[in-house]
């Protein structure tokens, strides 16, 4: 009768285990709709792209890799794997309610464009940000020359 009830105890507590597992496995309602989001906003069509210029340089950065490698490293990545992360993080920030805001926005003609306008605004803005980093390091070097800074630290 004791090792009966161990046993139910233990089926009870593996099933219990199992459901946990299922249930993690399953995306939350905020997770699916911040999917839609993903998908809505064009990021899922970017992930082959992205890793396909990534691994480009990687080649060429070491082009005694031989292709094998390469082709047998292309087949092993996942981008669904990428997907599910970034639903975690937007269904971390945003509600249910705010994502189909979004999505509605992006369904709309100026969050089309908005989509296709967003790489060529992207690489506009990395050569705006270095500009402006070079710019800032340039008057921090200035400043430098022009200020006593053994007198700063004196004064309090």
């Amino acid at each position: 009768m004791k090792n009966h009830s161990i046993s139910i105890l233990a089926a009870l507590i593996l099933l219990a285990l199992l459901q946990g597992f299922v249930s993690a496995a399953e995306p939350s309602e905020s997770e699916k709709v911040a999917r839609q989001l993903l998908e809505a906003s064009g990021a899922t069509k970017m992930v082959p792209v992205v890793t396909e210029q990534i691994i480009q340089q990687q080649r060429k950065s070491m082009p005694d890799i031989p292709e094998t490698f390469w082709k047998e490293f292309i087949e092993e990545i996942n981008p669904e794997e990428f997907n599910e992360k970034m639903s975690t993080v937007y269904a971390n920030h945003f509600s249910v309610g705010e994502m189909n805001e979004i999505i509605a926005f992006y369904k709309t003609p100026a969050g089309k464009k908005f989509i296709v306008k967003l790489p060529e605004i992207a690489q506009e803005s990395r050569g705006v940000f270095r500009e402006w980093t070079m710019a800032l390091r340039m008057k921090i070097t200035k400043k430098l020359e022009k200020t006593d800074l053994k007198k700063m630290k004196e004064t309090p």
